[in-house]
């Protein structure tokens, strides 16, 4: 069944100039400096680097919780290998870390668009996405009545066969919303809105799925940072030298970049479309979901100046997932670690050649500080902790 049903929202004055206002308080920082919004837009893929290499730390630090999962020790791994996982962004403790921001009304206006196109059904750009849905359905529903499949419809037998399994994947999902209500008011609408909707959460899902990330920090001294990603100071922290021998590390100088922080979602609708209906994915659509999903976060982490290491599926590592990295300059150990945890860690260093400190924190400032005392000679037995 089919219903008219039309929505049109027109903003006050006094609505555009609270958007002035927001424009006004959009920042952005990229390695403690600020920048404006169109200056962040305008940066393609060489000037991010270009910039991000004239102001790079000579140090890169990375927390480890020094934990045994399914019977290995991911961390101790990572030392002894000299080796960075790059992990899938899903699992990132942020829940707007490295999503995707997108305009679900919009993009389901361009789709209707699309698929309107697709079953040679003329829809005025003009008209707002009710009206447009309306008059689409309305065509779908006559042309079954006349014994038309949708399958046939659609169209779905082109020569590109990715495009052929996204609009196949549509059609079934119509079907089989429509056979869930069959007899229900706005059926055809409800069904093409259905649709579109798990088509936009499965792109979100698809797209992050493509990538791996690792991330560092330009300090080792973080309390936060000991406390959420170190096992509450119980594990430790690398050191590593950031190395310009472009001959052995061009993969990773490539592709390891300062965070964006900000406190505005940016919109990266156009690139998801291109990704929908293109079988490759251009360099372009690439760097505005690497600048706007996976590198951009909010103002709130801005403390961790963080910078990330990114991979396309696995083209920089191995197929765990896993990275040669820069070279391992020294290694911190927590304030709350283990002795006998103490003990393991510094033969591998020692055997490594590695230089280890201890981290302890200061008796007048709430900062953490390496400890003056050698491992070797801190009283492990009672746990006594260096507080200075």
């Amino acid at each position: 069944m089919l219903s008219r049903n039309r929505a049109h929202i027109k903003l006050p004055k006094s609505k555009y100039i609270e958007m002035e206002i927001v424009n006004f308080m959009i920042q952005y920082y990229i390695n403690n400096t600020q920048y404006s919004r169109e200056h962040v837009q305008n940066l393609n893929w060489q000037d991010y680097l270009l910039k991000a290499y004239q102001k790079k730390p000579l140090k890169l630090y990375k927390y480890f919780p020094n934990i045994e999962k399914d019977g290995r020790n991911y961390s101790i791994e990572a030392l002894k290998n000299n080796t960075v996982f790059l992990q899938s962004p899903i699992l990132f403790d942020d829940p707007y870390d490295s999503t995707i921001s997108i305009d679900e009304n919009t993009l389901a206006l361009k789709r209707l668009y699309y698929y309107a196109k697709l079953c040679n059904f003329s829809v005025n750009s003009n008209k707002d996405y009710g009206t447009a849905l309306y008059e689409f359905a309305l065509y779908l529903y006559n042309k079954v009545q006349e014994g038309n499949s949708l399958e046939t419809i659609f169209r779905l037998n082109t020569d590109n066969k990715r495009t052929n399994r996204i609009n196949s994947l549509f059609v079934l999902r119509l079907e089989n919303s429509l056979l869930k209500k069959p007899n229900v008011n706005d059926s055809w609408q409800q069904a093409f809105f259905s649709a579109l909707h798990e088509e936009y959460n499965d792109m979100q899902e698809i797209l992050l799925k493509k990538f791996r990330v690792s991330c560092f920090t330009t300090t080792p001294y973080s309390m936060l940072m000991w406390s959420h990603y170190a096992n509450y100071h119980k594990g430790f922290c690398i050191e590593y030298e950031f190395s310009d021998d472009i001959k052995k590390y061009e993969k990773i100088l490539s592709n390891i970049l300062p965070v964006i922080y900000s406190n505005e979602r940016k919109n990266v609708l156009n690139a998801c479309l291109q990704y929908l209906e293109n079988e490759t994915i251009s360099e372009e659509v690439v760097w505005d979901i690497y600048k706007y999903g996976l590198l951009t976060k909010s103002l709130d982490w801005r403390y961790q100046n963080e910078w990330r290491l990114i991979s396309l599926d696995s083209s920089i590592t191995d197929s765990k997932y896993n990275c040669d990295f820069f070279p391992i300059t020294k290694v911190y150990l927590g304030n709350r670690m283990e002795p006998n945890e103490r003990t393991k860690l510094i033969k591998i260093c020692q055997a490594q050649n590695i230089p280890y400190r201890g981290i302890v924190t200061k008796k007048d400032r709430y900062q953490m500080c390496d400890c003056q005392i050698s491992c070797e000679n801190c009283d492990w037995l009672n746990k006594a902790v260096p507080v200075y």
